[in-house]
């Protein structure tokens, strides 16, 4: 009876010892992302040159106000322009903290917005 038992016992030992041999595997779901900066957004503001030098020195006087108002009118579009594109990189930064906190928790939400408030606020000073 007693070699039965060192009999179980031993097969239990070493069905036990036999899960020890392999490692336990890590899996590891956390990964870093690069969100896709919009091309729209990275796109150069077009500048437009001042009137060409020659042609206004040759210009009459109403001519060159023309001119001048011609640039002005067009810088004054692409200024625009460059505005409603940092508008669009705000957008697109509250709509990348949205997903950010949707996926992190609510708690996220309020901290990932104020880049957003505070460029805004200064923006108006």
């Amino acid at each position: 009876m007693k070699q039965v038992i060192r009999l179980a016992v031993l097969a239990g030992a070493a069905l036990a010892l036999s899960a020890c041999g392999t490692a336990p595997s890590v899996v590891n779901h956390d990964q870093m992302y690069l969100p896709v900066f919009p091309s729209l957004l990275t796109a150069h503001t077009t500048i437009s040159p001042p009137p060409d030098r020659t042609a206004y020195l040759a210009a009459s006087s109403d001519e060159q106000k023309t001119m001048w108002r011609q640039a002005w009118q067009t810088q004054t579009q692409n200024v625009l322009t460059c505005n409603i594109d940092k508008d669009n990189v705000n957008s697109w930064y509250a709509q990348q903290a949205a997903a950010v906190a949707a996926t992190n928790g609510a708690s996220g939400a309020a901290a990932a917005s104020a880049p957003v408030a505070a460029s805004a606020a200064q923006a108006k000073q």
